[in-house]
């Protein structure tokens, strides 16, 4: 909405992929609350899907794989392995690393939260892993809610199943 009209484009563009893309921007570990219900996610990449008369994208490839890995990373993956022609170079190994890892990793667990900000929860096959960033120059405890606890080095990342 805008100028007094409502429409479905952007200020840029009408395409569907910028429509709904523009609010996946930019995809980096804070989208990772785009992933809370991967339901939704499925049924908005249906909806364009829909509009845009198939899966078959036409622009910001990358972002929508990218997106849909928060969904089904498997299905992501191999429509990055069949088009990823269609991105630029710089942008495949981001869109790689984040679909790898989703597969690995799983969908995003929203029941369990953590007392740091660059801490998530993922579930893959009934298993849960946890994952935590240290930004900081000090050494820190991350605790989950679910009694999961760990220690992060600076400038370090850990993963613990």
């Amino acid at each position: 909405i805008w100028g007094g009209k409502s429409d479905y484009a952007t200020w840029f563009s009408g395409e569907p992929e910028h429509v709904q893309g523009i609010i996946m921007l930019p995809m980096q570990s804070g989208s990772l609350y785009l992933g809370q219900y991967p339901k939704y996610v499925h049924r908005n990449l249906q909806h364009l899907a829909k509009v845009r008369g198939s899966y078959k994208w036409k622009h910001w490839h990358d972002t929508l794989w990218m997106y849909e890995a928060l969904h089904d990373a498997d299905k992501a993956m191999t429509r990055f392995n069949a088009g990823q022609q269609t991105i630029p170079p710089q942008a495949k190994p981001n869109t790689y690393h984040w679909i790898g890892n989703l597969q690995a990793l799983g969908q995003v667990d929203r029941t369990v939260t953590a007392d740091c900000p660059t801490a998530a929860t993922f579930t893959h096959n009934k298993k849960r892993s946890h994952v935590a960033w240290n930004m900081t120059a000090k050494p820190v405890t991350v605790k989950f809610s679910d009694g999961t606890s760990m220690d992060v080095k600076p400038g370090q990342c850990v993963t613990k199943p």
